[in-house]
This record gives C-alpha cells, structure tokens and sequence, in this order.
C-alpha cells in the first residue's frame, strides 16, 4: 500500500516540478559528461546486452510515446532541425552510407506497402517543388552524364514496347506541339544536322539504298507526286497550296498506281498544260493517264489526249460523293489502247 502511496506522489511531484527537474538533469549531465563517457567506455557491453533484453519494451514505450505526445514531437523536431540543418544532413548522409541496403529495402517494402499515400504525397511535392526538381534534374544529369546515358540506354532496351506505346500516345496528343518544337530545332540547329546526316548516308550507304528501294516500292503515288513537286519547283511554277489540295494531288497519284496495278497499262499523272509551257503544278491541272498517250504528247500544246482516256479532279469528286470505288467509277476498259 505504501508502495502504490510512493508512486502516487513520486509522479506528481515529477510533474509539479518538471521544468525544475529538467534543469538539474541538464545541469547534472554538464557537470559529469566526462564521467557519463567514461561510464559508457566501461560498460559497453553490459549496455548492449541491456538494449538488446529491453528492446521490445523500449519499442513499445516510445510507441506509446510518439502516439501521446504527437504535437508535441513535430515542434520539437522542427525546432531541432532548424537549429541542426548541416548536422543532420551529415548525419542522414553517414547513415545512408552505413546502411544502404537496409535502407533501400525499408523504402522498397514501405512504397509498396503505402503505394496510395506514397503517390498522392509525389504529386503533391512534384507540384510544390516543380521548378526545384527541374533544376536538381538538369545538374544530376550533367554531373552524372556517362551513368545518366548508360541507365538510358538499359532503360529503353528493358522497355523497348512501353517506350513506343508511350512515344506513340505522346505524339498523337501534342501533335501541333511537336510541330514547332522540331521546327524551332531544325532553324537552330541546321548546320549540325546537316553534318550528321551526311555522316550517317557515308556510313550506312548500302542500307540507305536497300530502305529507299522498299520505300519506293511501298509508296509508289507519293513518290511520283514529290518528283513532279520537285520539277515544278525548278522551274518555279507550283503555287502556294492549301492542306485540301495537297491531298487531292497525293490521291490523283495514288489513283495513277491504282489503274496501273488493277490493269495491264501503265498511267502517268499528266499536267495538261506542260509545265515547260508556263502549266501550274495544281490539282485542275493535273490528270491520270495511259503513259503511252502521255509520252506522244510529251510538252505539246496542241496534242490533245480524249476525254475519256483522262481521270481529272471532277471524276475524284464524284467518286467521292458517290461512295464508289475509284477503279470502279473509271471504267478502265475505256482506257484500253
């Protein structure tokens, strides 16, 4: 009875007397670091055999403690690395160095036990610290080039479909910003990748040559229309076209490789008026027809090819409008010569 008597009053005169008590322990602890160091010298093993043997106990209190005195543990620890900033950073540092696989392994299994709370506190602290982690992004990667190009280079082999797919969604959703980003590069760095194309043509030749022959194979039309594009350039006679017209002269080119792999004659997209003979590269002077009737008339003004040896815009659009096939719209036995 006397026992429970003594506790009783011990922690109210503790409590009664707090500041009083922290004052001596403080002074106490002043007074006798040397002896407290030494004590802990001598008896080294003795204290970690007594760690060891309370631990769960040590565990449980604190728990306990942290649980009750919450508030009270933020202000403090605020306070504390406030006026500790270099001290802890050397000291987190130390122990990061000592126990790195500990500590990988304590965040690996905390993310994942805390995937919600973990991703919800990232967004946040991205969106707090956007311009900071940019900064601390760029250095690392300057500092670190060689680790950087290497990690990236095992990245994009580890994730070589994820890459595209995202590559591919990235594209599609910033189409106009892609635009003008690779605009803006190329005027600033036009010489540089002049240089490195050229480098690259002198070094892959044979596989250049193998990839432009499939190419040409696969995109027969749009071959055809760049090369009349670039002959109506050197003489200067292509005007400024709009998107729709654009499409038109790629699709009567198209519509010149379609006859010809649907019958046995070869068609060629003709400019009614030569462009030799001041005829714009535009798709009302454009017509597909039979080649042989195409090389006859060669740049004359005066050899006229029939009407219904030719497919022009006017037979495009109402193809287009009526929803029937090209080659079933041109009766291609017409064109038999």
């Amino acid at each position: 009875m006397n026992k429970n008597k003594r506790k009783a009053y011990d922690k109210q005169y503790y409590e009664d007397n707090k500041e009083k008590r922290k004052q001596y322990n403080k002074q106490r602890y002043i007074d006798n670091k040397e002896k407290v160091k030494q004590y802990y010298i001598d008896n080294k093993e003795k204290i970690k055999q007594y760690r060891k043997d309370t631990k769960e106990k040590r565990k449980q209190y604190s728990k306990q403690y942290c649980e009750d005195n919450k508030e009270k543990r933020k202000l403090y620890m605020k306070q504390y690395n406030a006026g500790n900033k270099e001290k802890r950073k050397q000291y987190n540092k130390q122990h990061y160095i000592d126990n790195k696989e500990k500590v990988s392994e304590y965040g690996k299994q905390y993310r994942t036990d805390n995937k919600e709370k973990y991703e919800q506190y990232m967004k946040q602290y991205y969106k707090d610290n956007k311009e900071k982690i940019k900064k601390y992004g760029k250095q690392w990667c300057k500092d670190n080039k060689e680790k950087y190009d290497q990690y990236m280079k095992q990245y994009y082999v580890d994730n070589k479909e994820k890459y595209k797919h995202r590559s591919e969604q990235w594209h599609e959703d910033n189409k106009d910003k892609f635009k003008q980003y690779m605009k803006q590069y190329y005027i600033d760095n036009k010489e540089n990748r002049k240089q490195k194309n050229k480098q690259w043509h002198k070094d892959n030749k044979d596989k250049f040559k193998q990839y432009m022959k499939q190419y040409n194979k696969d995109n027969k039309d749009l071959r055809c229309a760049d090369s009349a594009k670039r002959r109506a350039l050197k003489l200067n006679q292509t005007p400024e076209l709009n998107e729709n017209e654009l499409l038109v002269i790629k699709l009567l080119y198209g519509v010149s490789a379609q006859f010809s792999e649907v019958s046995e004659i070869v068609y060629h997209v003709d400019h009614i008026i030569p462009l030799s003979k001041g005829g714009l590269h535009e798709p009302n002077n454009l017509q597909v027809v039979p080649a042989t009737e195409n090389l006859q008339k060669n740049d004359s003004l005066t050899y006229t090819i029939p009407r219904e040896l030719c497919f022009r815009i006017d037979d495009l659009i109402e193809a287009i409008k009526d929803k029937i096939e090209i080659s079933k719209a041109y009766n291609i036995k017409k064109l038999s010569i």
